[in-house]
């Protein structure tokens, strides 16, 4: 059964950002996984572009420009784990 609450209805998250130091939770975050080959083709770009417009700043733009190589080193390397979304 789903929690209408959650932002998230499919993962249990908890999450710690390294950053600031705060604590999220399925309530306030959603989780996309790096075998997920819908997220980099479309839901990435999108996300990236937006946070151009945005004026984000350079540090949060360069992180997010790594995350993108990282997921997309990771689709590389792991071929056989990339998949379609359920």
């Amino acid at each position: 059964m789903y929690n209408l609450n959650r932002v998230d209805s499919k993962f249990n998250i908890a999450a710690h950002n390294m950053i600031t130091g705060e604590e999220h939770d399925s309530l306030d975050s959603v989780l996309f996984l790096a075998r997920d080959r819908c997220f980099l083709k479309y839901a990435l770009p999108a996300y990236i572009k937006g946070c151009k417009e945005s004026k984000c700043s350079k540090e949060f733009m360069q992180r997010i420009r790594e995350l993108r190589q990282r997921i997309t080193r990771y689709q590389k390397d792991n071929k056989l784990k990339v998949k379609i979304p359920d």
